[in-house]
């Protein structure tokens, strides 16, 4: 029986396979397939398919049941689309790693090659011999991506093939173990001698006479169990009665307990506040909450923008409206931006809603998520949380989705494929549901405030914070004065030290805020001018202090810190540029000398929270006023509900705003309104934020000195950015389209990609194009990187239907005549705006 199955391959349609006699399968149930040399997890999305000539058999079966319903079919189906994704890339990309086996080369050696063999093998065929000499270097088997990285080429496979054919390495295909749930061995008192209470009373008797100890367990399992068959692990019987582990042993082959392995909760979310839905809501929340009943009454796809201020009380609102789905047994996902935010909103979450919460993100091991999966899949869940993937997750009953923090450009997948936007993900799966999707946001998106303009969108506004807080008074601090009258410290003003200092003797907390992790951005010697670069990426190194290294933030090459010039040897190297860890040492050099202070300061960026538990620990301690100032980039500037924080500082609000991004002034204008809205959030407590700068008078300073205060303000600044947009086609106006070509030969990347422009007409009535140009990192990772930028009219072409249909046409006859192995082509639709 011929069935159609998509495999996780770029723009490959769906292939079909013969389903052999004896199996039998649904769509959306995964199956082992060949594809070429390979074997790949694929799944079923047709089962009353036309057969073909020459079509192989389905190796395996992997599902008993559909891991994907038909929502999820649909809902991956139109996200392949307008992505211009594989059906299977978007379907794999749903998967936990475990649940997407694929085989992987690996290249085992089979004998030593002598000397004599090497160099005549360098004299015959240089290209082997480097390759062998590099697997060589290897203990044990090599992959193939690392031959590939070493080699800088992909073209290796029929070198490998020569020395699989001489004898000297064979090739091994292995496929992914999956994980398998974590259980406790755990026991409860027999049912013979729960039943029987003059039988228990007998076992106690003689245990007593012949095994105390045992009788000692029997009892300890008894009273905490509570004469049920509810377990209780092992470990905590041990603990409570002080017995070895083979006394209960010796319990369970008497018959006297009962064993069972029970599955562990591996939940990271604690209910570590009060249930806020008990809180009293003020008339914006109550009518913002009303707005979104009254779309899951109605049942229908209904967008709307929540726009609060910061610290309005957006998540009361979501916890009210989650309560009301809970209350009739359906079900929700709540989007976020970042993992940084999953473990406070979490504990929010589950102090409201108990065990009836799950989490999902990327630093789950997989048993964790494995646990969590599982709970899903049996209703025991109600709120999902996590970051962009979390909308995937096949969760029954869905009648509400929310995106926090709408606006962040975090939900933007870039590599790899499908390259989906989160939220816009979340709005087709909310139209496919009938159900309202709420966005939220203090500082909305461009796109959103125009989708509200033109209707497509309701808008709920919470004007004021709530609980009487009011707005934290904003001081700019114009750098280029302080540096004249040399009252600065390092990064900081001497007005900037005096506040944070006073916020330490008061016992308040401070947030130091700068979107650059690292100590310093490059160093440079100031003899011969040499900046160390990254050896497989156009970028300079960035200095980390701790460790001492060079790092690269696009591919993660690092490499020691050496302290003089590799190039002139000269010891006079400067450090150029402030990173998180920089600013964290001169703050305390700056307080020890100005104020006499030792300040409690903790670092909060990629480096200090990439060990688990890290973060939660580090929020936790200034939450509990353990740590009087917190150091981090963009992982502090949004979500975080602390009521101690009384100042927030800026150290060089110019960083994003003068970047070759259109998209600066906006997303500048919402990074610091974020991070300006953590303090002052209880309204015991008067918030203040310093914001430093060298261009004061730049419109959005401006806009972020006074715009919760000044709304009007606001909007005229929306309002005159909306139409330069409209003026020069930038969107919300258009969609951008990057048509990426990379290659690990330079010359390649360029003829391909000037092909493609060949290819591409210059301009439709839905479409322009630019020529061929180089980003502003012409290569990352050895692949050397052109692009061309295609503007699509959304007034012309509302959907993106035209544009795609004539992208799949350039890109058919491109494959058809001109494709390289060497070359990797890919669409990007609604790129991101910097390059």
């Amino acid at each position: 029986m011929p069935i159609r199955v998509a495999v996780p391959i770029p723009r490959l349609e769906p292939l079909t396979y013969d389903l052999p006699a004896g199996l039998s399968v649904m769509c959306g149930m995964r199956v082992l397939v060949p594809v070429g040399s390979r074997t790949l997890a694929g799944t079923v999305v047709d089962t009353d398919a036309t057969g073909v000539d020459g079509m192989k058999p389905i190796l395996e079966v992997l599902d008993e049941t559909p891991t994907f319903s038909e929502e999820m079919l649909e809902l991956t189906r139109k996200v392949a689309d307008y992505y211009m994704a594989g059906w299977g890339e978007v379907l794999s990309a749903a998967l936990p790693s475990w649940q997407r086996p694929s085989s992987t080369i690996r290249i085992h050696r089979l004998r030593a090659v002598s000397s004599t063999e090497l160099s005549e093998m360098k004299r015959r065929a240089p290209r082997r011999a480097a390759l062998l000499e590099v697997i060589d270097d290897v203990r044990g088997d090599v992959s193939l991506s690392y031959l590939q990285k070493r080699l800088r080429t992909s073209s290796v496979s029929d070198q490998l093939h020569a020395l699989v054919r001489d004898g000297f390495i064979t090739l091994i295909t292995r496929a992914a173990v999956p994980p398998t749930r974590r259980t406790v061995r755990s026991v409860c008192v027999a049912e013979g001698y729960r039943s029987d209470e003059s039988a228990l009373r007998e076992l106690f008797d003689l245990l007593d006479r012949r095994a105390p100890k045992q009788s000692l367990a029997l009892a300890t399992i008894w009273m905490v169990t509570g004469g049920s068959a509810r377990p209780v692990a092992i470990t905590e019987v041990l603990q409570r009665s002080g017995v070895s582990a083979s006394v209960v042993d010796s319990l369970i082959e008497r018959g006297a307990v009962e064993l069972s392995h029970e599955a562990v909760d591996l939940s990271q979310a604690e209910a570590t506040r009060a249930d806020e839905t008990m809180l009293d809501m003020t008339p914006a929340q109550q009518a913002a909450l009303e707005r979104i009943i009254k779309g899951l009454n109605e049942r229908r796809f209904d967008p709307i923008l929540l726009h609060g201020v910061t610290g309005s009380g957006k998540t009361l609102v979501y916890q009210h409206a989650l309560r009301h789905i809970i209350d009739e047994g359906a079900a929700a996902i709540v989007l976020v931006p970042e993992i940084s935010l999953t473990p406070q909103l979490g504990d929010r979450f589950v102090s409201a809603f108990g065990d009836r919460v799950a989490i999902l993100h990327s630093r789950l091991t997989d048993a964790e998520r494995l646990h969590q999966l599982d709970r899903i899949s049996k209703g025991d869940v109600s709120v999902v949380i996590g970051p962009r993937s979390a909308i995937f997750c096949s969760i029954p009953r869905l009648r509400l989705i929310v995106v926090d923090e709408e606006h962040e450009p975090s939900y933007k997948q870039d590599d790899p494929s499908p390259r989906y936007h989160g939220r816009d993900v979340a709005m087709m799966r909310a139209k496919i549901n009938s159900c309202p999707i709420v966005l939220g946001s203090a500082t909305p998106s461009f796109e959103t405030i125009q989708n509200v303009r033109l209707g497509r969108f309701a808008v709920a506004e919470i004007p004021t914070r709530a609980d009487g807080a009011t707005s934290p008074a904003i001081r700019v601090v114009d750098m280029r004065r302080n540096h004249k009258l040399k009252t600065v410290y390092g990064s900081f003003s001497h007005d900037a030290i005096d506040a944070i200092a006073a916020r330490i003797r008061d016992g308040m907390g401070t947030i130091i805020f700068l979107n650059r992790r690292g100590f310093s951005s490059e160093l440079q010697c100031r003899d011969c001018g040499h900046t160390p670069h990254c050896p497989n990426c156009d970028v300079s190194l960035t200095f980390h202090q701790v460790p001492s290294s060079l790092r690269c933030h696009y591919c993660g090459y690092a490499t020691q810190l050496v302290k003089s010039c590799v190039e002139c040897g000269s010891v006079d190297v400067a450090e150029l540029g402030s990173g998180t860890q920089r600013v964290e040492a001169e703050l305390q050099e700056a307080l020890q000398e100005r104020c006499g202070l030792t300040a409690r300061i903790a670092r909060v960026d990629a480096d200090t929270t990439s060990r688990r538990g890290m973060l939660r620990t580090t929020l936790k301690a200034f939450e509990k006023g353990d740590l009087d100032v917190l150091v981090g980039t963009q992982m502090i500037a949004k979500g975080l509900d602390i009521s101690r924080v009384t100042l927030v500082v800026v150290v060089n609000a110019d960083q994003s705003l003068h970047m070759s991004d259109f998209r600066a002034s906006e997303r500048t204008y919402q990074l610091l309104t974020q991070v300006a809205g953590r303090a002052g959030r209880a309204a015991s407590l008067h918030g203040e934020v310093i914001v430093q700068t060298s261009t004061p008078e730049h419109p959005v300073i401006g806009v972020v000195s006074d715009g919760e205060r000044l709304h009007g303000m606001v909007t005229e600044w929306i309002d005159a950015e909306m139409s330069v947009r409209a003026e020069v086609g930038y969107p919300p106006f258009t969609r951008f389209i990057v048509i990426e070509v990379s290659s690990m030969d330079l010359e390649h990347a360029e003829r391909h990609a000037a092909i493609l422009g060949a290819l591409l007409p210059q301009s439709t009535a839905y479409h322009s194009r630019s020529t061929v140009v180089t980003p502003a990192v012409g290569r990352v990772r050895n692949h050397y990187r052109r692009v061309i930028v295609v503007r699509n009219d959304k007034s012309q072409d509302p959907s993106g239907q035209k544009v795609r249909s004539l992208l799949r046409s350039v890109l058919d006859t491109y494959y058809a005549k001109y494709a390289s192995s060497d070359v990797r082509v890919s669409i990007d639709i609604d790129a991101s705006g910097s390059l």
